[in-house]
């Protein structure tokens, strides 16, 4: 179980350090981290993902309210692993390699910084020091506006409106088609 934790904690850091380069390189932070500035451009893998981290929030949240600490660590273990590490940074990576300023790899970038911002809130409680150490860089080192700590943050809560069940199973159907073809 350790050694599963720290491989999923390990590659969550990998995912962060995916991203960041790209987004300081390209002069990505400020009012740029505004994922509204970006609606028209997001495209279905960047709704996916934006629904499966809201719908991540709104478990986790009904997991701590009932006391069911221990499935915590398996949603967002899942969220990480799959969702985030073998789905999401591989459809996404191509984008971030566009050299002008393309509306398409800014909605990329500003998905995943909202995606990464609302998984280190909601990890901060379990991995305080990880978490703490990614929004420093990430959140503080792009948008100075943000509050100091992540512990300084208010507990997210679900976007329901970014939450898309019929989209989230049509994905997890064409990712069980890729596997398969794979």
């Amino acid at each position: 179980a350790v050694e599963n934790t720290s491989r999923m904690l390990n590659i969550f850091w990998n995912a962060y350090r995916f991203a960041l380069p790209y987004m300081v390189l390209d002069g990505f932070g400020g009012d740029k981290t505004d994922l509204s500035r970006y609606e028209k451009s997001l495209r279905i893998e960047d709704r996916w993902i934006l629904s499966r981290i809201n719908s991540l929030i709104g478990d986790v949240t009904e997991e701590m309210e009932g006391y069911q600490l221990h499935r915590i660590v398996r949603s967002i273990s899942d969220f990480i692993l799959e969702d985030l590490s073998r789905w999401y940074i591989q459809l996404v990576r191509p984008r971030t390699w566009i050299e002008q300023d393309d509306p398409d790899k800014l909605a990329a970038y500003a998905t995943i910084y909202e995606v990464l911002v609302k998984l280190s809130q909601i990890m901060a409680p379990f991995t305080p020091f990880l978490s703490e150490s990614i929004y420093q860089n990430l959140v503080r080192g792009l948008n100075q506006s943000a509050p100091k700590s992540v512990h300084m943050c208010a507990w997210p809560e679900a976007d329901r409106a970014r939450i898309d069940r019929n989209l989230e199973e049509s994905m997890s159907l064409v990712r069980e088609i890729s596997m398969a073809a794979s």
